[in-house]
């Protein structure tokens, strides 16, 4: 059994994204939104989820 493939040789990957606003961003942000998008947005922002991870939950009351 081989350790490795010799015949390919695997890319290095680039480092990770990690993009953090600045609070004056953020309210900046906030300040410009619709009234029904700022929960939204607050939301996304404390948990760093993707709007299409968001907008996709089934809340149940």
């Amino acid at each position: 059994m081989l350790d490795k493939v010799p015949a390919i040789k695997m890319l290095p990957e680039p480092p990770p994204r990690q993009v953090m606003l600045l609070h004056a961003q953020e309210k900046r942000l906030v300040d410009a939104l619709s009234d029904h998008l700022i929960p939204i947005v607050l939301f996304a922002l404390a948990t760093g989820l993707r709007m299409s991870n968001i907008t996709g939950f089934l809340w149940e009351m």
